[in-house]
């Protein structure tokens, strides 16, 4: 499974066509991996056209369900099988112009969630998209009798603030996350951020070995100057937002930070692949 945003926009975009590739690598087999876009009906482009086409997108939906379900009994989590023409669902709609505060729908997803009413502001479809994601962790577990649960890993390639937003709610929900180093914007903060603190656990284990149990007021107000200086650094390319966020961010890593790995592509240290760094998360 991959969750996004479902917007034709950015690195989702990016998603779509690798997701594309994959299909035509398999077209012989019909396989697809499920791909669901979670986010607000008032801010899709063209909802229109997805008003005349809802019938039959959920006629699809429900057979794609039943189809992943068949799947998963038979032990194939990773694809399922696919009719050719359920991709056109999507792809037949099509936003002609622009419209303000509006995001086309990235046509390669094989599902949307678009939430509508008091429930479509940004902070609660991403309330919503994190209980969707932790029931799905429980989906193919209804038969077992322990405890264990689907792993589910999130990964952060540039964003803004909402992906921030989504970074502290997966990690206070347990959520383990790979952050691609070097792409931009908040995953390049919330790399530099990890260093930082973890800067300051090895300055924390020297101490206790030197017997320095107490920490100088120097030291904190040093501590206190580097942070900030991370946050004026990346200031100037993500906007003030920063300062909704910093406070809320820095706490969670700081609880958290054992749940969180840095990718780069270039480092020897998982040889850049990807995959790698999603098996040292789980």
């Amino acid at each position: 499974w991959l969750i996004t945003a479902g917007t034709n926009a950015g690195v989702i975009r990016e998603v779509g066509k690798a997701l594309h590739n994959y299909r035509y690598k398999n077209r012989k087999h019909a396989l697809d991996v499920p791909c669901i876009g979670i986010g607000s009906w008032k801010h899709t482009a063209g909802t229109e056209q997805l008003n005349g086409i809802s019938k039959i997108v959920l006629d699809v939906a429900l057979e794609k369900e039943n189809r992943s379900m068949s799947a998963s009994r038979q032990n194939t989590i990773e694809a399922i099988h696919m009719n050719i023409a359920d991709e056109y669902i999507v792809r037949s709609y099509h936003s002609k112009q622009s419209e303000k505060g509006r995001w086309n729908l990235e046509p390669n997803h094989t599902h949307f969630l678009l939430f509508d009413g008091g429930s479509c502001t940004a902070e609660e479809v991403l309330l919503q998209r994190t209980e969707i994601e932790q029931h799905l962790r429980k989906i193919n577990t209804t038969l077992i009798t322990t405890d264990i649960l689907t792993p589910i890993v999130m990964i952060l390639v540039e964003g803004g603030v909402l992906s921030i937003r989504a970074v502290c709610q997966a990690l206070e929900t347990n959520v383990p996350l790979v952050v691609v180093k070097e792409s931009g914007r908040a995953a390049d903060l919330v790399a530099d951020l990890y260093a930082h603190f973890n800067q300051i656990e090895i300055e924390r284990t020297d101490s206790e070995r030197r017997f320095l149990n107490k920490e100088r007021n120097s030291d904190a107000s040093h501590k206190e100057i580097r942070l900030n200086a991370i946050f004026q650094k990346h200031r100037a390319e993500n906007g003030s937002w920063l300062d909704q966020v910093k406070d809320r961010l820095c706490r969670i890593m700081q609880q958290r930070r054992q749940l969180i790995t840095i990718f780069k592509f270039d480092s020897e240290r998982h040889h850049g692949n990807l995959e790698d760094a999603i098996l040292e998360a789980l």
